[in-house]
């Protein structure tokens, strides 16, 4: 009977450490996480305070009077997908061509980006770039520089992946014009993200073969628009209708909505998943739709899931309508 009552007081005396325990640790999780509340805090103050700073910079630099332009955005509703690079097409991405187009937009897809760039005549074309377009095969490794480029005759003779029609600017423009429900966001890369020379002559030639065949098709042209210097220079010589910002330094989302909505702004895109719900939330209480970017040949790609969760209005994705579904 004795060893029964010593084993009964050992098992209480081991509950009682380990209740004690229990009620340190609850303490201690509780204190971590005010912890990391504050922490949170601070370093969320941190980031807007460095970003307001590098307003600031960037403004006393600027030194010019900001215009407030008036874009459209009507093309964004009941749209949730962007075709990255006019999609995919055999699950080989970057290949812009006629059919990749045509399969996206039968398949549901209505917003298409594309890129324009030069040929080694000083032609444009439709091409993401010349690194990933080997003379008709696609490659992810960069050819010598002597190769990068070809002539416009050469260009329009080639057949992507053997099969598949390349686009020049007259093919493109026709295209735009039979499928009139379509939008092109136009992507016109070029040196520091600068407005130069090179993108005004692209976007002139490409305005002036669009109103040569109908004018009313630049209504669906969306510039995509690489820095707000890049914006204000090109809006001068071109007026689009709408515009794409492209954030590349991603500010404290309360400074990136200030500077947006200054130039009358109202979509972004986003390349890294770096914002999350609370600061997506932030965009689009301040009117900006904030459009996730996802270069992928695999539909279960963990970022898609990323933007779905965390408030993107629209995908841009080469996988069209692989995923074109209500986000």
């Amino acid at each position: 009977m004795f060893v029964y009552i010593i084993i009964v007081l050992i098992l209480i005396v081991i509950a009682a450490l380990f209740f004690i325990m229990a009620i340190k640790a609850i303490r201690f999780i509780k204190k971590a996480k005010l912890k990391l509340i504050i922490l949170k805090n601070k370093l969320e103050e941190t980031y807007y305070l460095s970003s307001r700073i590098n307003q600031i910079l960037s403004e006393l630099k600027s030194k010019q009077d900001i215009p407030c332009f008036k874009f459209d955005y009507s093309w964004c509703e009941n749209n949730t997908v962007i075709c990255h690079a006019l999609g995919e097409i055999d699950n080989v991405l970057f290949t812009e061509c006629k059919e990749a187009f045509e399969k996206h937009y039968n398949e549901g897809c209505r917003v298409f980006e594309l890129d324009f760039s030069l040929t080694s005549d000083n032609v444009p074309v439709v091409i993401h770039d010349w690194d990933k377009f080997n003379f008709g095969n696609m490659s992810r490794k960069k050819t010598p520089d002597k190769d990068k480029t070809m002539t416009y005759d050469a260009f329009e003779k080639t057949k992507v992946l053997g099969k598949y029609t390349t686009l020049t600017l007259e093919r493109f423009v026709k295209l735009a014009n039979e499928y009139k429900d379509a939008y092109f966001i136009i992507s016109v890369k070029s040196k520091n993200q600068q407005y130069n020379e090179t993108v005004k002559n692209i976007l002139g030639d490409l305005f002036q073969k669009t109103d040569e065949i109908d004018s009313q098709i630049k209504k669906r042209y969306i510039l995509h628009a690489y820095s707000f210097g890049y914006l204000t220079e090109t809006m001068k010589d071109f007026p689009f209708t709408s515009v794409i910002y492209r954030c590349l330094e991603h500010p404290h989302p309360l400074i990136l909505a200030e500077e947006l909505k200054k130039y009358g702004i109202g979509a972004v895109t986003i390349l890294k998943p770096i914002y999350d719900k609370a600061q997506c939330r932030i965009l689009y209480d301040n009117g900006i739709k904030v459009i996730g970017c996802i270069v992928t040949q695999n539909p279960r790609d963990e970022r898609i899931n990323y933007w779905k969760n965390n408030n993107a209005e629209m995908l841009m994705t080469p996988l069209g309508g692989k995923i074109n579904e209500k986000i």
